[in-house]
């Protein structure tokens, strides 16, 4: 039990606000009385007020469970498919970018894909590589929950390393 008392309010109004330090909430759900004293120090029982409020810190976690079609394990072109499923209980959203040739700038980032708690993402390569350069790709979903915490998971990373983009792998 935390106590916070002398927080004085001068203005006469319906709406206040006290700032808790973060490092006093737990993480979860925590319940929260106010009693309001007059100036000589008295209190009325009934106009005490309780609230609870939950407070979350914890990282969406995401996850990549596929990606296909793939040619020879390391090399993708046309139109992929992304597989993978969030862990989160109150996820707000979920984007990809688009990241080539090893830059950490993305070359494209997605609209909000919704509260997408599993998902199976079409991309089309040629979008950004047309031709047949052997163009490095990463692919990152980042998920962000309802406190604006966020996790992500990246393409390179489920593979091991960045996959390949040749448009001409699979032509014969």
């Amino acid at each position: 039990i935390q106590t916070f008392s002398n927080i004085i309010l001068t203005a006469h109004t319906d709406t206040w606000k006290v700032e808790i330090p973060k490092a006093l909430i737990d993480d979860g759900q925590n319940r929260f009385t106010v009693r309001v004293y007059d100036l000589a120090g008295n209190y009325n029982e009934t106009s005490n007020g309780s609230a609870y409020v939950i407070a979350d810190y914890v990282n969406p976690v995401v996850a990549i469970t596929a990606v296909t079609p793939t040619v020879n394990t390391d090399y993708v072109n046309g139109t992929i498919t992304v597989v993978g499923n969030v862990t989160e209980s109150n996820l707000a959203s979920l984007k990809y970018s688009v990241y080539l040739n090893n830059s950490t700038t993305a070359s494209y980032t997605s609209d909000d894909l919704g509260k997408l708690y599993n998902f199976s993402q079409t991309i089309d390569t040629t979008k950004w590589v047309t031709d047949t350069t052997k163009t490095p790709i990463n692919i990152v979903f980042t998920a962000t929950d309802a406190a604006e915490n966020t996790g992500e998971a990246s393409t390179t990373t489920y593979h091991g390393k960045n996959y390949t983009v040749d448009q001409a792998t699979d032509k014969p």
